[in-house]
């Protein structure tokens, strides 16, 4: 049957833990780069920024997500950039010329 334990009246459940979130600092977030730079481990974060290791996993996934998104987006405008530049090369007149008179020497060297 029921222990006596489970019948007693006005026990209480252990109460559920509050959950403090703390804003990220410039420090927090400038000792995390640094550390994760030194190939540090995960716990040994969570100590120096006095965070528990669970917030760090997603909070570093999002912060390198962004990153890489920077990046993509910074490649793809010097691409452009680069694309234009050929663009406005190949429409000068000096690009024209020289297309011309190699073509004109291909043609002479096959005839040869």
């Amino acid at each position: 049957m029921l222990e006596a334990r489970f019948l007693k009246k006005g026990t209480e459940m252990a109460k559920k833990k509050k959950v403090v979130r703390r804003a990220w600092t410039k420090d927090d977030l400038r000792l995390l780069k640094s550390m994760a730079r030194d190939k540090q481990g995960v716990t040994r974060i969570a100590k120096a920024l006095k965070r528990s290791p669970v917030p760090l996993k997603p909070y570093s996934r999002e912060r390198a997500a962004l990153a890489r998104t920077e990046m993509e987006y910074s490649l793809t405008e010097y691409w452009l950039a680069e694309a234009e530049e050929w663009k406005q090369l190949r429409q000068s007149a000096p690009f024209k010329g020289r297309i011309a008179n190699r073509s004109s020497d291909l043609a002479e060297t096959i005839k040869l």
